[in-house]
């Protein structure tokens, strides 16, 4: 295939050498993991899972990494379909078991994985890394016909449609049983109920909703004598089919740990947060905020009279912590706080007050992001931001939600001052907290539209772009940012302007794969703003790109997805699958040129859907239209005229672009297909002659 431009009634001439630039979305139908059994690993021991989806990787390649906030050694044990023989075309997996393996210092909790196959990445799916062994137990619905459990032990069910599950239990006299459900920790659309009934019927303990767990119920008991117990399992709605995964055993229940936020790399002691008449526990560790390492989205405690953990929600934070002390409950007795930092600390009583003071220059940015409900404290924060005199400012807290952020912006230098509160004066020491407090805040971030498709990936062959969709938010700020992207492999060029101003509130961003990278190869691209103005210093705000929005479209049954998932894109180096090639030009000015632009697709099922196509990159004083035009599938080409203007000056070589958009059949994802080209503008140059 071939694209020819040349002047009207001559036959074209070839001035400089042949310079593709391929641009290019995803060219893969979308990767998904619809299922993997089990969802959990046991630290210390190998276990099959089994994944279950859509184009994962081709049968029989070999190329198959999990990418998981766990380490974990795989290995492929069956594929379907199965590997091809006798040299027949490989076919898209859509299931492969792997054997997994977990060393013994496995951190356990809840956290997420991925497939990196020969076709792309998948999106994550969450979870569990646990201490207690997995069993396969068959349930009943008659409580007659109960299975007699052996704790400790987990069992993986799904629930019955409008009916319930029992198991059965014989406790000893002073035996303490604690049974919790995981499913909606897990990302599953599951709302469980959990009930211990003795022999007769009566209940023994109830759960439903629980701080700490959300969705999930969770309970313990105390045996006073030696007898039959039934664990009764089943779904508030009474809808069959939702996954469950039930732990019975001697292991803690806390809500929450304290502090209940880390700062990444940095040793952090914690100590347990549990109901009334659990023991707090207390253990140190160091967390990672690496991608793909042992990184935090829950954190399990245990103590030595358990026989397995419990878990409970973790968030990691940028900036150093600040624990409050007691008294700071008048305004003389404010915290100073000079820097970022997260503020953590407890309203121990009913009315109690803490409060944080703040000095700012004007023009400062002040953000503060609360964390209370989404980490198991039971608090409904109510923020509110005041001047020495007593005057409010702004707040935060007063609706319905329980982590409404606030955000202020310095109107004169003084002093400001944040007064923490919960909402309904409630109080007590499991009413804890972490606000990050950020201090010349990032006054402005853009917002991934991944669109309704599941991928949550881009996906671009080398020497490519990818294009993302993004909304830009600004708080009180108009000036004009400088918008980089970076990765793992360092910064990279965009295509087209990388200046956004305040007009832009939708736009593509088109980001240059460069192309040294090599098909199967992948990155995480971030985003970075920069701003500078004469007389003020230069501003930089790193990860400023966010897709939780976009993340939660696609996974809406995560409500609090882990940090390190939300502002890191992988991308992923495809093989080619379509060409554009373009003979550089020339013509003279007031001179008519043409170009055909066609295709060459290197896979047969690739279609468009309403493609177009347009020039790009003339010099403005050219005034080209930029209009696009229809491009015909069926014929394989289209032809773009352009009249050079009589004052374009003989001799200029300039680079230009024709491109080819569209929509891939059952994707929303705009495609983009362009060729560099130079033009020649041809004719006698002007010679200036040196007078004497």
């Amino acid at each position: 295939m071939r694209a020819f431009l040349y002047s009207k009634g001559q036959n074209p001439r070839v001035h400089f050498g042949l310079l593709m630039f391929l641009i290019l979305l995803p060219l893969v139908e979308a990767q998904q993991i619809s299922s993997v059994s089990p969802r959990t690993a046991t630290v210390g021991e190998s276990v099959e899972l089994e994944f279950a989806g859509k184009n994962l990787g081709l049968s029989g390649d070999g190329n198959l990494l999990i990418l998981a906030s766990f380490a974990c050694h795989q290995e492929i044990i069956s594929e379907e379909p199965k590997p091809p023989t006798d040299g027949k075309v490989a076919k898209a997996r859509n299931k492969v078991r792997l054997k997994v393996s977990l060393k013994k210092d496995t951190p356990v909790g809840v956290g997420w994985l991925r497939l990196v196959t020969s076709m792309g990445i998948t999106p994550p799916i969450l979870f569990l890394v646990d201490d207690l062994p997995t069993r396969k137990v068959d349930p009943k619905t008659r409580r007659e016909d109960a299975v007699l459990l052996d704790p400790p032990l987990a069992i993986e069910s799904r629930t019955p449609n409008l009916d319930v599950h029992y198991y059965k239990l014989e406790g000893k006299s002073g035996q303490r049983i604690a049974i919790e459900v995981l499913g909606s920790r897990l990302g599953e659309d599951v709302d469980a109920v959990l009930k211990l009934l003795d022999a007769g019927g009566r209940i023994l303990a109830a759960s439903d909703d629980e701080p700490g767990s959300g969705k999930d119920p969770r309970l313990s008991h105390v045996f006073g004598k030696n007898e039959t117990a039934y664990i009764e399992v089943r779904e508030v709605r009474y809808q069959g089919g939702k996954f469950y995964r039930l732990r019975v055993g001697n292991f803690p229940l806390p809500m929450a740990a304290f502090p209940m936020v880390a700062q990444a790399g940095i040793k952090t002691s914690f100590a347990s947060v549990g109901p009334p008449g659990e023991a707090s526990l207390s253990r140190s560790t160091r967390i990672s905020g690496l991608y793909g390492a042992p990184s935090r989205y829950s954190l399990g405690f245990r103590g030595s009279e358990h026989n397995a953990s419990g878990f409970v929600p973790l968030r990691l934070v940028e900036e150093p912590q600040f624990i409050e002390k007691e008294p700071n409950n008048q305004l003389s007795e404010a915290h100073l706080i000079e820097s970022s930092a997260t503020l953590t600390g407890r309203l121990q009583i009913p009315n109690d007050v803490d409060i944080y003071a703040f000095d700012l220059k004007k023009g400062q940015h002040l953000h503060f992001r609360p964390f209370c409900r989404s980490l198991g404290s039971p608090a409904f924060l109510l923020l509110s931001l005041q001047d020495e005199k007593g005057r409010v400012l702004a707040s935060a807290g007063n609706g319905n939600s329980a982590e409404e952020p606030l955000h202020h912006v310095a109107s004169a230098d003084g002093r400001l001052l944040l007064l923490v509160s919960e909402l309904a004066g409630r109080g007590t020491p499991a009413f804890h907290y972490a606000i990050s407090a950020h201090i010349q805040a990032t006054p402005l971030s853009f917002h991934w539209d991944a669109g309704k498709a599941s991928h949550l990936t881009v996906s671009g062959q080398a020497g490519s772009t990818v294009t993302l969709k993004l909304k830009s938010l600004r708080k009180n700020f108009g000036e004009t940012i400088e918008l980089t992207p970076f990765g793992e492999r360092g910064d990279y060029k965009v295509f087209g302007s990388s200046s956004i101003g305040k007009e832009k509130g939708i736009f593509d961003f088109e980001i240059h794969v460069p192309e040294t990278m090599k098909p199967g190869e992948w990155d995480l691209l971030r985003l970075r703003a920069s701003f500078t103005k004469e007389g003020d210093s230069p501003k930089e705000w790193t990860d400023v790109l966010d897709f939780k929005s976009a993340f939660q479209n696609v996974l809406p049954h995560i409500p609090f997805p882990p940090e390190e998932l939300l502002n890191r894109i992988p991308m992923f180096v495809m093989p080619r699958k379509i060409e554009v090639s373009l003979d550089p030009i020339s013509g003279g000015p007031g001179d008519m040129v043409e170009i055909k632009v066609s295709l060459e697709k290197k896979e047969g099922t690739f279609r468009f859907i309403k493609p177009k196509t347009s020039w790009h990159g003339f010099p403005k004083k050219w005034k080209v239209p930029v209009k696009a035009q229809n491009f015909d599938e069926k014929k394989g080409f289209s032809i773009l005229k352009l009249t050079i203007p009589e004052k374009a000056i003989p001799g200029d070589q300039i680079e230009v672009f024709a491109s080819v958009r569209g929509e891939l059949e059952n994707a929303r994802y705009m495609r983009v297909f362009s060729n560099r080209i130079s033009l020649g503008v041809t004719g006698k140059e002007d010679i200036l002659e040196e007078t004497k």
